[in-house]
């Protein structure tokens, strides 16, 4: 497969009840939680994927010539190893997991914030799904 074979994909991913963990724990469990996030985030992505954290407890990846199919595998990758993992808060571990959209760039796409608008769409698909899932929007 080529480079640049494939259009640009986008992540939205949401830490699922962001707000329970500051109001149990507090805003320092909320932050380890954050960097967790991104710590993760950085080992499954590749050198030429662009995180950024877009405000609050949401963050966007813009991946470029990624195949539908390999966006898909990283999100349900990401998805997994962030729910696996635990912050120990008061010494009771709690586990966080996270909704995930994504789509990937079309021909009739005029800018960014039409990827970044279906992306999060699909983020709140999978929270109205049950949360702790993968959804797509191509």
């Amino acid at each position: 497969m080529k480079a640049g074979q494939y259009p640009a994909a986008v992540l939205m991913i949401d830490i699922d009840r962001f707000k329970a963990i500051d109001d149990t724990f507090g805003h320092a469990e909320g932050d380890k939680a954050l960097c967790l996030l991104a710590d993760t985030s950085r080992r499954q992505l590749r050198d030429s994927d662009l995180p950024c954290r877009t405000g609050g407890e949401d963050f966007m990846v813009i991946m470029p010539s990624m195949s539908p199919l390999a966006t898909e595998a990283v999100a349900q990758r990401l998805r997994v190893e962030i729910a696996e993992r635990a912050i120990a808060a008061e010494q009771v571990p709690f586990h966080f997991p996270v909704s995930i959209g994504l789509t990937s760039f079309k021909a009739s796409d005029a800018s960014l914030d039409a990827l970044t608008r279906r992306a999060d769409a699909a983020s709140y698909q999978a929270k109205h799904e049950g949360r702790d899932r993968v959804a797509t929007r191509w």
